[in-house]
């Protein structure tokens, strides 16, 4: 009997919602993983304001969202995020 060691596997992206290849890939290895036993998560950074369903996810595969949304203020000025640098950091 060949003895296969269970690993709990954590893939980061920044976004599910909208399936391009990374995300497609992703899932699907994630959802073929889990079949063979293995704890998997994934981990997007902003995922929540998405209305997109992920049915494509295999339920022993867990979802977990940060909520952090880097691109919220991407429409402001150049001023603006040189200011925002100096103020935050």
């Amino acid at each position: 009997m060949i003895y296969q060691k269970k690993m709990k596997i954590v893939y980061c992206l920044n976004s599910l919602k909208y399936l391009g290849g990374i995300q497609r890939v992703t899932i699907r290895k994630a959802n073929a993983l889990a079949i063979l036993g293995h704890e998997v998560y994934i981990i997007v950074t902003d995922h929540a304001s998405s209305a997109i369903q992920i049915e494509e996810l295999a339920k022993t595969v867990q979802l977990i969202d940060l909520n952090v949304n880097y691109y919220k203020y991407d429409w402001k000025s150049r001023l603006h995020s040189i200011y925002s640098s100096f103020v935050k950091g």
